[in-house]
């Protein structure tokens, strides 16, 4: 099985580039502190219990969003301290470095919780520049880059993240053999970054664990 690196939490923002750069993902580990995970865990509860699940009624939606996930937006108003992870002087680094070349400005898109529960079946591959009708006008140029923080832990049977290291440099259309395809297993505190070119899905739910992640 295909594996992502995983870089110390004392990493600079030229360390977290290079990977990325070569490899299409990288883990850091501990990037928030434990104090500021149970703060924002603490916060974010209360809006999880109140949560309805959406009946999608497309089922390529249900497929894609997940009948057992739970997906909440909103978070600078429901957890304030999510300000500090939205500001974070390396992943602003980072951003400027994949984004910036390609746009006046680069802007949050995303900002929610995504929640899965036993149950919920593993996301289709995707790539997120896909989601961008200008994709096809500029399809070399980087127009999304995800990041994951796992606001509990991440392991294969609760759904971490799948991941395809280097698929951001494959040819269009050319699907991913089983071998090539890591898991985003990491700790709570710990972060995922995954550039919009670069293959990814959601895992399966299978033992009934929380996986919640908290994704800018």
């Amino acid at each position: 099985m295909a594996q992502i690196t995983h870089l110390p939490g004392n990493c600079s923002t030229q360390d977290i580039i290079e990977v990325i750069e070569d490899q299409g993902a990288a883990i850091i580990d501990d990037f928030v502190s434990q104090s500021w995970l149970e703060k924002f865990n603490t916060s974010i509860d209360p809006h999880i219990e109140a949560y309805r699940t959406i009946d999608y009624k497309d089922e390529f939606a249900k497929d894609f969003f997940g009948s057992r996930t739970v997906r909440l937006t909103g978070l600078p108003r429901k957890a304030p301290c999510y300000i500090d992870l939205m500001t974070d002087e390396r992943l602003l680094g980072v951003m400027a470095h994949f984004l910036g070349p390609n746009c006046g400005q680069f802007q949050l898109s995303s900002s929610e919780i995504i929640q899965s529960h036993l149950g919920e079946t593993a996301q289709p591959l995707h790539l997120d520049d896909l989601l961008w009708p200008v994709n096809s006008w500029i399809p070399d140029k980087l127009l999304q880059f995800n990041t994951l923080v796992a606001a509990t832990d991440f392991t294969e049977a609760n759904g971490a993240t799948h991941v395809v290291p280097y698929s951001h440099k494959w040819e269009p259309g050319r699907e991913a053999k089983p071998e090539e395809i890591a898991r985003a297993t990491m700790s709570a505190g710990s972060i995922v970054l995954v550039p919009g070119k670069t293959l990814h899905g959601g895992g399966a739910n299978t033992d009934g664990s929380v996986r919640r992640a908290i994704v800018t």
